[in-house]
């Protein structure tokens, strides 16, 4: 979330961190979803993308 904890500070700030691992998982090929929100850290964002995120999760593997 682009205001989760800490989103203005230098030190301990969520954002950037989550940034750094979805772009350490892209970098070695990993098959993840990274949604970015305009928020704080509340359950309206989860309960907006929870259904795409399990259809996601469940989706069919290609072989």
């Amino acid at each position: 979330m682009a205001r989760d904890l800490n989103w203005n500070s230098a030190q301990y700030n969520f954002l950037s961190n989550n940034l750094r691992v979805a772009a350490a998982l892209a970098e070695r090929g990993y098959d993840f979803r990274f949604v970015l929100g305009d928020g704080g850290h509340d359950g309206n964002h989860d309960g907006v993308i929870l259904p795409d995120a399990l259809r996601w999760l469940w989706r069919p593997m290609s072989e």
